[in-house]
């Protein structure tokens, strides 16, 4: 723009000399002097013209800086965060990865779990067995999570140790085979301590046994046959006084009966 300006001049200058030289005397100093100062006036808002276009320019290019900046920081931290959303999402991703590994792993032990529940089952005594009987479908089912088939295996074991803590009374039928060609099945009281032992006797006594746990599950000795197995006989009169006792605690006195510690080893209770 400066340069324009002085170009101006010089073309302006050139035709006011030019003039000067071809003008006569007493014309040329009034117009050269008018002439002058009609070029000093255009100059002048020539250089006021400049001054407010170049003030302009720089707060143009203030406020482009300014916006570039921005421009820039926006930029910078858009790409800073989809940095730390590609870096979550790759967290979030691995640790699925890790959940679902794991859960295949406790599914299989779950499974394990459920087979040697079912062998187990058979060894416990009768009143367990068949309340888990009735939950080990449920932990069988397909639809449950792992989750809630642990909290069901725990019930199940919590059940057994309840029953393992105390003697347990248990009134049932039982399908008794004191004939061989004649089973009947006959209403007695069940006498449990803990898990590994325990007796029954029908009202009148005529019907008693011993019960245990072994390799092939519980089993059952009638009458004479528990001798073979406790070393000792077996009263029947006994456990009716234990029945008796564990019904009405207070008139409870000491009474002994024969129990298995181990194969081959007996002792009284």
């Amino acid at each position: 723009m400066k340069v324009l300006v002085l170009l101006y001049l010089v073309f302006s200058l050139t035709l006011v000399l030019s003039a000067k030289i071809n003008a006569k005397p007493n014309e040329t100093n009034a117009e050269l002097m008018q002439q002058w100062i009609t070029l000093e006036s255009q100059k002048g808002k020539l250089q006021t013209d400049w001054h407010e276009r170049r003030q302009q320019l720089k707060q143009r290019l203030a406020l482009f800086e300014l916006e570039h900046e921005a421009l820039q920081q926006i930029i910078k931290k858009s790409s800073e965060i989809s940095s730390e959303v590609d870096e979550r999402r790759l967290a979030l991703v691995s640790e699925q990865t890790k959940l679902e590994t794991e859960q295949q792993k406790v599914s299989q032990q779950l499974q394990h779990i459920s087979e040697n529940i079912e062998y187990l089952m058979l060894r416990l005594p009768p009143p367990i067995q068949e309340q888990w009987q009735q939950k080990i479908t449920l932990i069988n089912d397909s639809i449950a999570s792992n989750s809630e088939k642990l909290e069901r295996l725990l019930n199940l074991f919590i059940l057994a140790e309840d029953f393992d803590r105390r003697i347990a009374i248990n009134r049932t039928s039982m399908l008794l085979n004191n004939s061989p060609d004649n089973p009947i099945h006959m209403m007695v009281t069940q006498i449990y301590i803990g898990l590994s032992q325990g007796w029954y006797v029908n009202d009148d006594g005529s019907a008693y046994g011993y019960g245990r746990a072994n390799k092939l599950g519980w089993q059952w000795w009638h009458q004479q046959d528990t001798q073979q197995v406790l070393g000792s006989p077996l009263s029947s009169k006994a456990l009716l006084k234990i029945r008796d006792s564990l019904d009405n605690p207070t008139t409870a006195t000491y009474l002994a009966l024969p129990i298995t510690l181990h194969q081959g080893a007996e002792n009284d209770l």
